[in-house]
């Protein structure tokens, strides 16, 4: 699990984004702010499929070794509490090889219910459902959780945003070459509107990739 975390204040603008003085202990940053463990397990992969007990003993090994909790689920208490709505970013992008692992998912949504989550507050998302769909996300997903994404597909040029909240973006110092640089639209990576409506916390499950443009 590489990251609980929301969008840095300093950068991204809203209109809406106001302090709470009553929200939860829980909250963003979190009591092991920028902590990292690693674990490894032999048998975690064999003859090219994930093994769920060695996955398991990982996610759990690691879980205890950032916490220090004495079990689990008491260390999943430590981040989420019921009534969270919990996002879990996927990445289909390098589907079937490079991608999250489909299987470590099901322990997260394991650690979620321990920790007093309903399964309908778990959405397992992507920005592009149809990448999602073609990596069987959602054909895996555990009873009750929910999937969703912010557009249909990849376009070279991303300008549809009815699936963004407008008034929260983040300004970028570029444009795409034959863009407007004094259009708004075409210089602000916009967040996703389920995001930003109905998730108040995220688990990111990233993949090594290069995305440099190739020559």
């Amino acid at each position: 699990m590489a990251g609980l975390a929301a969008p840095a204040a300093s950068l991204l603008h809203s209109n809406q984004f106001q302090p709470d003085p009553r929200r939860s202990a829980l909250g963003i940053p979190g009591p092991y702010r920028g902590r990292v463990v690693a674990v490894a397990h032999p048998r975690s992969i064999i003859s090219g499929r994930f093994q769920a007990e060695p996955i398991r003993a990982m996610m759990e090994k690691g879980m205890l070794a950032l916490t220090g909790a004495g079990n689990w689920a008491e260390a999943w208490r430590l981040f989420f509490e019921p009534g969270d709505v919990v996002g879990i970013k996927v990445n289909p992008v390098g589907a079937p090889h490079v991608m999250s692992c489909r299987g470590g998912h099901h322990e997260i949504v394991d650690g979620l219910k321990s920790a007093g989550l309903k399964a309908n507050d778990i959405v397992v998302y992507d920005r592009y459902r149809r990448e999602f769909l073609q990596a069987g996300f959602d054909k895996i997903l555990p009873e009750g959780v929910r999937h969703s994404a912010a557009t249909d597909h990849f376009e070279q040029v991303q300008l549809d945003i009815n699936g963004y909240d407008p008034e929260h973006y983040l300004e970028m110092a570029l444009v795409t070459p034959g863009q407007a640089p004094g259009d708004p639209h075409t210089r602000r990576s916009y967040v996703a509107k389920f995001l930003t409506k109905e998730v108040n916390k995220l688990i990111n499950l990233p993949v090594l990739k290069d995305t440099s443009p190739r020559a």
